[in-house]
């Protein structure tokens, strides 16, 4: 599996933690709104983190529609 792809899975994971604890708070429950904020911005930001460093480490370009690889000589 992909190191960009786990990037975004966990990007995805965080945003719907974010999402479970606003509607946890509605509900009453601010500790584990709180605790699912803090959470979710965690593991957005490591997959954020992730995915960032792949494209470093592969410097793709983001000008091009296509996304090719750019080989340093």
């Amino acid at each position: 599996m992909n190191v960009r792809v786990i990037g975004k899975v966990l990007q995805a994971m965080g945003m719907a933690a974010l999402m479970v604890g606003l509607v946890q708070g509605v509900y009453g429950d601010m500790w584990g709104e709180l605790y699912l904020f803090i959470g979710g911005i965690v593991v957005f930001v490591s997959g954020r983190l992730l995915e960032k460093r792949w494209d470093k480490q592969h410097q793709i370009t983001t000008s091009s529609p296509t996304l090719q690889r750019v080989d340093s000589e």
